[in-house]
């Protein structure tokens, strides 16, 4: 996916008041983002907007990209290839826009695209400020996505946050994740038929984190029940 490779300073993404964007977006997460993004950028292009479209394109790329949070070192994926067209992928991005993703991410008001940008200066540039940012606002994104029918895009977040923790040698990062899990544990963990819970209570484990004297009965309940359910992946996991 091309990008109109041009400089961009602070204040030209503060002149498209991109962050309107997000406000008036319907979730909260990047999926919805990108749409959005990539929307503006070809009305500012019918405009001849050229460095407004140019904001949008590289907002929409960076948000389009798939979050494999088992991935620890190659976390984002293309979010499609349709015959030569595909969506952005980092090696896609140039010096310039390293540049403009570093010149705005502090100014990000929302955690999720913050999330985002950070971890893509992480993956991308090995910025480690960058890196042990992402892990704070990976923690505030999820606590404004905190439901239990949408459990996976929690997970993503708590996972990736966790893997940068350790990748980081973050022990204050790693120390707020842990918290963060056994506080949706603590919410969740009691819900029948809880993939959710398997997940966390696997990471814990992972991590080497949690309280065996805890979370063994939470697993051997929820596997009981989802058994009586026959939901056997549950199960299984539980």
């Amino acid at each position: 996916m091309p990008l109109p490779d041009i400089a961009l300073t602070k204040e030209d993404f503060e002149t498209t008041r991109w962050q309107d964007v997000i406000a008036s977006a319907s979730r909260k997460e990047c999926n919805t983002y990108w749409r959005l993004f990539l929307l503006k950028a070809r009305e500012d292009e019918a405009a001849g907007e050229v460095k407004a479209q140019a904001v949008f394109d590289l907002l929409g790329g960076v948000s389009s990209l798939m979050l494999r949070a088992e991935r620890p070192s190659a976390p984002f994926d293309l979010m499609y290839v349709l015959g030569t067209q595909r969506s952005l992928i980092l090696d896609d991005l140039t010096s310039n826009h390293w540049k403009a993703l570093e010149a705005a991410r502090h100014d990000i008001a929302d955690a999720e695209m913050r999330a985002r940008v950070c971890d893509c200066l992480w993956v991308g540039k090995r910025n480690g400020r960058a890196g042990r940012d992402a892990i704070e606002v990976y923690v505030a994104s999820v606590a404004a996505l905190e439901d239990i029918q949408r459990w996976p895009v929690v997970a993503e977040r708590v996972e990736r946050a966790l893997r940068l923790s350790k990748l980081l040698y973050d022990k204050d990062g790693l120390t707020r994740c842990v918290t963060y899990v056994i506080h949706l544990l603590t919410k969740f963990g009691e819900t029948p038929a809880n993939f959710f819970a398997g997940k966390l209570m696997a990471l814990l484990l992972e991590f080497d984190q949690g309280i065996t004297v805890v979370y063994t009965p939470l697993a051997e309940r929820l596997a009981r029940n989802a058994e009586q359910k026959r939901e056997w992946r549950v199960a299984r996991t539980c």
